[in-house]
Formats: C-alpha cells, sequence, structure tokens
C-alpha cells in the first residue's frame, strides 16, 4: 500500500473534521455540514460532465484506476531485475527452454514477448510489437490521468452552480423573514465548500499521482522491453545486469545488491569442514 497516500486521505479528513467542528469542540455541528441535495449538485453534475465529455465505459474503468493510487509497488523493478537475468542464464543454454519459466511470469507484456522470442519471431517485429503495446498502455494511462483532472476542473463549477441555486431560493424566500433563507444559505455554502474540497483534497492529489504512476510504468516496461531483447539477441546475463540496473534508483540498486548476495550465500557450496543441512 502506498503509505503517503493513506496518511494524506486521512489528514484530508481530520482537517475538514477540524474545520466543521471548530477544533473538535462542536461536534454535534458535523451533520449541519451534511446536505444532501449539495452533495448530489456538485457529485452528480460532476459524474455527468465527466460522462457527457467521455463515455460510461471511460468512468467505469476510472473507478478502478483510482484504487491505483493508494497501491506502492516499489520492490517491482527489482524483482523484475532478478527474473530477467535468470531467464537470460537458461536461454544462453537453450533459448527453448524459457517456454518452461512462462507459467510463473505474472507480467503479460513480458510473458508475450518471451514466447515471441520461443517461437523465434524476427527481432525487429518483437521490438515493434513491444513498442506499440507499450504506446496503447502508455496512451491508456494518460487519458485516465486526464480525466481525473477533468474532474478537478469541473468539481468546483458545479460547487458554484450549487450556490446559484441556493441563492435563487434566498431571494424567494427574503420577503418572509430570514428564519426562512437558512436552507438557501446552506445550500449556497456548502456546494462550493464541496467542490473545492473534491477538487484540491482528492482529484488534484490524485490526477498527480496518476501521471506518477504511468511515468514509473513506461520505465518499468522500457526495461522489460530491453530484457526481452537481450533474451532474443542471447546477451550475456553480465552485460544484461549492467544494463538493466541503470533502471532503478539508488535505493531499489541496494536492495537488489542485498537481494543478489542473499541468493548467491543460499546456492553458495559448504565450505571445508562445514555440514551440508
Amino acid at each position: 500500500m502506498n503509505i503517503a497516500a493513506i496518511i494524506a486521505t486521512i489528514g484530508l479528513a481530520v482537517l475538514t473534521a477540524n474545520g466543521i467542528t471548530g477544533g473538535f469542540s462542536r461536534m454535534d455541528d458535523l451533520m449541519f455540514f451534511f446536505n444532501g441535495s449539495g452533495i448530489f449538485i456538485v457529485l452528480g453534475g460532476t459524474l455527468v460532465s465527466a460522462v457527457y465529455a467521455s463515455s460510461v465505459q471511460n468512468i467505469i474503468r476510472l473507478m478502478k484506476v483510482i484504487p491505483e493510487v493508494f497501491k506502492a509497488q516499489p520492490e517491482r523493478m527489482v524483482n523484475t531485475l532478478v527474473l530477467l537475468v535468470d531467464i537470460t542464464k537458461i536461454a544462453r543454454k537453450n533459448v527453448l527452454a524459457v517456454e518452461n519459466i512462462l507459467p510463473k511470469v505474472k507480467n503479460q507484456f513480458m510473458k508475450d514477448g518471451l514466447q515471441l522470442v520461443v517461437d523465434r519471431v524476427d527481432r525487429q517485429l518483437v521490438e515493434k510489437i513491444l513498442i506499440s503495446e507499450m504506446i496503447n498502455l502508455d496512451r491508456q494511462q494518460t487519458a485516465d490521468a486526464k480525466m481525473v483532472k477533468f474532474l478537478s476542473t469541473v468539481a468546483p463549477t458545479w460547487g458554484m452552480i450549487g450556490t446559484l441555486f441556493g441563492l435563487v431560493f434566498v431571494l424567494k424566500d427574503i420577503a418572509t423573514g430570514p428564519e426562512s433563507i437558512g436552507a438557501g444559505m446552506a445550500l449556497a455554502i456548502l456546494t462550493t465548500l464541496y467542490g473545492a474540497i473534491l477538487s484540491t483534497g482528492l482529484f488534484l492529489p490524485w490526477y498527480n499521482k496518476l501521471i506518477e504512476k504511468r511515468d514509473e510504468e513506461r520505465l518499468y516496461y522500457q526495461m522489460i522491453k530491453e530484457g526481452i531483447l537481450a533474451v532474443e539477441s542471447n546477451q550475456r546475463p553480465e552485460l544484461l545486469e549492467q544494463d538493466l540496473k541503470n533502471y532503478l534508483n539508488s535505493e531499489l540498486r541496494q536492495k537488489y545488491e542485498e537481494l543478489k548476495f542473499s541468493r548467491q550465500k543460499r546456492k553458495s557450496p559448504p565450505q571445508s569442514g562445514e555440514r551440508v543441512k
């Protein structure tokens, strides 16, 4: 899980509750800030605008993409590098033996690419297919992020529309006395608040996170592509390892070295006088 995203979401809830309750001194005011009509106007209007601008299918997909904001895969590149080096060692002996490893490969992009290599597909065609898949994935992830940014744009606008609705009610009831204009003023003010919180507190951070994840995916799939092409060209594992380590930042590179050391230690033969367990 992405701890930073979870902490930020909890922090947003705490800060909002603090403002609503006057420093948690008036907890009864929580329900006063709940306005069903205002929530319906802002959320409903935002979703309607999103569907109008895109499609129902993309909105449904977006509901599946947003949880990715709260997921973290920092060591994925380390494990993938280990796997690619191991596969390269196997391919150096017999490239057809790579097919026995494919059921253990979880990433579909890597699995499909290695299958092309096993099937002896021309190198240029393999590279063309991999690049095409990467472009399609990048395009979809960019579209998902743009949709979230669109939500951050229209949510405050629908908040202002709700404010106008509320002001109409205020003007309509103003002649009957100040007691009757409370509902209209509440709607007018709360919808603006809802739109601002949704845009600044949720949608914009989600957009930045999705862009960040898209950039991480670009790097990740580029590394996989280089590994697959190295397997196809029968490259030495040591050279592949040195090349793909450049995709790791300093923290991940340290984790890779630690993992590599522990694996070598487990595989090392027993020393003189040491009993094999």
